[in-house]
């Protein structure tokens, strides 16, 4: 007896080797040859969290008015534009989460004989739909706003018609004599002149609108034809008087990109500059900084104290089987500097939980639920 059950204790350790899941090895990415210990090895990584941030922005094209330097004097306007500029500001930011491979958690899995007898490397390969994944780039999109027509056709005659009466000495018949003569010459313009024309034609508009509501004209019109008449002159008036004024054309742009949360609670996201526009790669000195701050709501300093001094004080190895990461929920905030604008909300984020190491033997695991195949 003393001599079979030595060799009962072997035989079962064979066994169990033979029908037990392998080591869980973690390798560098990309994978190297070496991590390749058997042809039924699959890899997988955890899960990370990003989001895909949509970012509007308004873009502000302001235009100086071809009169604006007789805009006070002709018609008394002081609150003009004075010189041409783009300016940019925020006009909003939307977040989706997303979730991805972390390259940082990467896993060789060598599947045992029980494993390999029921073809799980078929299996997962197969529940591993490239369907269920999306890739995503940037983006970029802009919806423009043209200059009016008035304002890129508008010419004014850059001459005047003058009529020139002198006198002219002339022969007739031997006879000396002063004939008058008109003559209708060409003049140029000068930019006071333009200005002082489209000045009178401003005035002459309001006039035709106040004969028009008081019926001066004795005729009658609907009501429907006084309204688009009003509309008509309203129109012409604000083209002619923004020839003074100048005005502005608001375009939207549309940035998307994928940010992915460091695990710090505050992240830089983007900044705007209000002469250039959007910037991703670090904060401006000029701009306006956003930070995305991700505060979890979970605290796992506790449970990494007590999983250190449960190796540390006791006799406890740690496992080698599958290692997962649940996501542990956090409170998203947009913030500008240090001052919040925007509360999105509570969103689960992978790499603020903790990372589990499971016990071998566990066959029946569904890594599926827990990483993603490489």
């Amino acid at each position: 007896m003393k001599k079979i059950l030595p060799l009962l204790i072997l035989i079962f350790s064979i066994v169990a080797t033979a029908t037990a899941q392998q080591k869980v090895v973690p390798v560098a990415f990309p994978v190297e040859y070496s991590a390749a210990t058997s042809s039924d090895v699959f890899y997988y990584m955890l899960p990370q969290t990003a989001f895909l941030v949509t970012v509007k922005i308004q873009k502000t094209k302001e235009f100086q008015g071809y009169y604006a330097d007789y805009a006070e004097k002709l018609l008394g306007l002081n609150n003009i534009i004075t010189q041409n500029k783009i300016t940019y500001k925020l006009k909003g930011v939307t977040i989706d989460p997303v979730n991805i491979p972390d390259t940082s958690q990467f896993y060789s899995v060598e599947l045992s004989a029980t494993q390999k007898k029921k073809g799980l490397l078929d299996q997962l390969y197969a529940g591993n739909s490239t369907a269920d994944h999306n890739v995503f780039n940037p983006t970029y999109e802009i919806t423009t706003a043209s200059i009016p027509d008035f304002f890129r056709n508008y010419a004014d005659l850059a001459y005047s018609e003058m009529d020139d009466s002198f006198v002219e000495t002339k022969i007739i018949n031997g006879v000396v004599t002063q004939v008058p003569v008109n003559q209708t010459k060409l003049v140029s313009k000068s930019a006071g002149q333009k200005a002082q024309e489209a000045a009178d034609f401003i005035i002459k508009v309001r006039k035709d609108r106040y004969d028009l509501l008081t019926g001066i004209n004795e005729v009658a019109y609907s009501g429907d034809a006084i309204q688009y008449m009003i509309e008509q002159l309203n129109q012409a008036e604000q083209n002619y008087i923004q020839l003074f004024t100048g005005f502005t054309v608001t375009n939207e742009e549309t940035y998307t990109f994928l940010f992915i949360p460091d695990g710090s609670e505050a992240s830089f996201l983007f900044s705007i500059d209000p002469e250039t526009g959007l910037k991703r790669n670090a904060p401006g000195k000029n701009g306006q900084n956003y930070y995305l701050e991700t505060k979890p709501l979970i605290d796992n300093l506790k449970h990494s104290y007590f999983e250190t001094a449960k190796y540390t004080v006791t006799k406890l190895k740690p496992h080698d089987g599958y290692r997962i990461r649940k996501a542990l929920p956090a409170m998203v905030t947009l913030k500008k500097d240090n001052q919040p604008v925007n509360i999105f909300g509570t969103y689960y984020i992978y790499q603020l939980g903790r990372i589990d190491i499971l016990p071998l033997k566990s066959d029946n695991f569904n890594i599926l639920e827990y990483g993603i195949l490489y």
